[in-house]
């Protein structure tokens, strides 16, 4: 299909185009594909910066799909952006049981991103003194994540900004050094282990 490789290059454009002519022809509301055309167009309203408009239509993919893990993820980002922590709260919440119950070892590439989109939403939410669960909790998904996938250096680092919350230094350090390692030119890691080691 036309429209899924679009989708996978982020021609998002062409993709909703192509989803577009295939939900006409199909005619059935709730198909996936209606759910694909929801998305698309709420991924382009990102693209274009218009959250507002976004989150209508994610807010609606998860009446239709309340196991759809991108649109939790973006209905508590989007409204985390416009300042409703408590409706963030809840959203992230359904986010973290949509993860636990369907996510397993084997989990895709699209699952891999939003797991680890999930993991930097929880750690901002904590920083913000919001009600999620504790940074242990918190280690756990990175540690889970780190060994699916260690390939990637950007979970070291937020592993190495738990590791240190949690005073446990050599630990951090021990991150902070695997993140250096798997991109030496990841110059948040670099800015990061400069401030640790100022302050």
């Amino acid at each position: 299909m036309r429209g899924l490789s679009y989708y996978l290059k982020e021609e998002l454009d062409l993709a909703l185009k192509d989803y577009d002519k295939l939900a006409e022809i199909i005619g059935e509301e709730r198909t996936v594909y209606h759910h694909n055309v929801i998305e698309l167009r709420a991924l382009l309203c990102i693209q274009q910066y218009n959250f507002e408009v976004a989150l209508g239509y994610f807010t609606r993919l998860v009446k239709l799909d309340s196991d759809n893990a991108v649109a939790l993820y973006w209905c508590a980002k989007i409204n985390l952006i416009f300042g409703c922590n408590d409706i963030a709260l809840c959203y992230f919440n359904k986010l973290l049981k949509c993860i636990d119950d369907h996510f397993d070892e084997e989990m895709s590439d699209n699952e891999y991103i939003i797991y680890f989109e999930a993991i930097r939403l929880h750690y901002k939410l904590y920083k913000l003194k919001l009600n999620v669960p504790d940074l242990m909790n918190l280690r756990e998904r990175l540690e889970r994540i780190v060994d699916i996938n260690p390939e990637f250096a950007s979970p070291y680092l937020y592993l190495a900004k738990v590791y240190i919350k949690m005073r446990n230094y050599q630990l951090g350090n021990d991150a902070f050094m695997q993140a250096i390692d798997k991109d030496p030119n990841f110059s948040q890691t670099h800015l990061t282990l400069a401030r640790l080691f100022l302050n």
